[in-house]
C-alpha cells in the first residue's frame, strides 16, 4: 500500500520541476540581448511510477521531473552561417583593401599619374613645334622628372600597403592561435561538467561564439560526436577544422589545440604555416586571412613571370606599373637616338 505521504511528495516534485522551468524561462529573458546566447528549453519527463498490488499489479504515476535542459540550436544553420560569414568577410576585406588602392592611385584628379602623363606628352608636342626653344626643352625635362617621381611614389605606396597587409596577416595568425587555445580550454571545462552529469549550456554558447568569430578569419567546420566510453551519460567530443574542407586540417581536436607559425615582424611576404612547418590550405575565397594573402601577394615582381592577378593583386599591379615605366623609358630613348 502506498504511503500517505506519496501525494505530498508528488506535489513537492511537481512544484520543484515547474520552478526549474520558470528559472530557465527567466534565464532566457535575462539573456535576450546577450551576444551568442542560445535559448534553453527544459525537457520534462514523468518519473518512475510506483507499482501496487490490488489483486492485480497497477502502475501509479509519481509526478514529473526535469530530465535535461537543452539549447534550441541547429547545427545545420550554424554550419551555413559560418560558411557564409567566411565568404562575406573575404569579399568585405578585399573590397576595403581595393578601396585603399583606389584612394592611393587618386584617379581621376589633378594630381594623378594620368595628369602627369598628359603633361609629359603635351610638353613633347610643344617641343616638336619649336625644337630649338630651350624653354620647351626644359619643360620636357621637368615633366619627365615629375612623371618618374609619380611612378616611384606609386611603387612606394604599393610596397607600404603590402607591408601593412603582412602585419595584418601576422595578427590574424596570432588570433587563430588564441581562439584555438580558448576553445580547447572550454572543451576541458565542458567535458568535466558532462562527466559529472551536467549539461553546461552557457559554456557551449561561449565556445560557439569563439567559433563564429574564428569563421571571419578562416573557413571553419565543426564535428561533434559522443564519447563511446560513457554509456550512462552523454559526454561530447568536439573537433574543429579550418581551411579547405577536403584537407581536414584540425585546429582543435577535443583536448588538443594546434598552433599556426606566426611570421616574424621582420619577415615579409611570409606564408601561413602550421607550427610543424606544413602549409595551411585555406581554400578558395574564404575568410579575411585568405583575402589579405591574395591582395598582398608574394613580392615576386622581378619581371621573369607575370604575377597572377587573383592571388597576388599588388604584385600584379606593381608589375604593370614597372612595365609602363620601362615602356616609357624605352620609347623616349628610341626616339632620342633618332636625333
Amino acid at each position: 500500500m502506498r504511503s500517505t505521504f506519496s501525494s505530498i511528495e508528488l506535489a513537492r516534485r511537481a512544484l520543484e520541476t515547474q520552478q526549474t522551468a520558470l528559472n530557465t524561462t527567466g534565464h532566457n529573458i535575462a539573456n535576450a540581448n546577450t551576444p551568442g546566447y542560445t535559448r534553453q528549453t527544459p525537457n520534462l519527463t514523468t518519473t518512475q511510477p510506483d507499482t501496487i498490488n490490488n489483486g492485480t499489479n497497477l502502475s501509479v504515476g509519481t509526478g514529473v521531473n526535469v530530465q535535461s535542459i537543452t539549447r534550441a540550436r541547429d547545427s545545420y544553420v550554424d554550419r551555413q552561417y559560418r560558411y557564409e560569414n567566411s565568404k562575406q568577410q573575404y569579399w568585405e576585406t578585399r573590397q576595403n583593401t581595393l578601396g585603399k588602392i583606389e584612394q592611393m592611385l587618386n584617379e581621376p584628379s589633378d594630381n594623378s599619374l594620368s595628369q602627369d602623363m598628359t603633361a609629359f606628352w603635351n610638353a613633347w608636342s610643344d617641343l616638336a613645334t619649336n625644337p630649338e626653344n630651350l624653354g620647351a626643352r626644359s619643360v620636357v625635362l621637368e615633366r619627365g622628372a615629375t612623371l618618374a617621381d609619380t611612378l616611384h611614389h606609386i611603387d612606394r605606396q604599393i610596397t607600404e600597403l603590402q607591408e601593412g597587409l603582412n602585419a595584418q596577416i601576422r595578427v590574424q595568425a596570432q588570433q587563430v592561435n588564441s581562439y584555438a587555445t580558448q576553445i580547447r580550454d572550454l572543451n576541458n571545462q565542458i567535458r568535466r561538467s558532462e562527466v559529472q552529469g551536467d549539461n553546461p549550456n552557457d559554456l557551449k554558447d561561449k565556445r560557439d561564439v569563439l567559433v563564429d568569430q574564428l569563421s571571419k578569419i578562416v573557413n571553419v567546420r565543426v564535428e561533434e560526436s559522443t564519447d563511446p566510453s560513457f554509456t550512462d551519460r552523454e559526454v561530447g567530443i568536439f573537433k574543429l577544422y579550418i581551411g579547405e574542407d577536403s584537407a581536414k586540417q584540425a585546429l582543435v581536436d577535443d583536448m588538443t589545440a594546434y598552433q599556426l607559425e606566426v611570421p616574424s615582424a621582420n619577415e615579409s611576404f611570409a606564408t601561413v604555416k602550421w607550427s610543424n612547418g606544413e602549409t595551411l590550405k585555406l581554400g578558395e575565397d574564404m575568410g579575411s586571412l585568405k583575402a589579405d594573402l591574395n591582395i598582398r601577394g608574394t613580392g615576386a615582381t622581378d619581371g621573369s613571370t607575370i604575377p597572377a592577378k587573383n592571388t597576388a593583386y599588388l604584385d600584379y599591379l606593381k608589375y604593370k606599373y614597372n612595365e609602363l615605366a620601362k615602356g616609357l623609358a624605352k620609347a623616349v630613348n628610341d626616339i632620342h637616338q633618332l636625333g
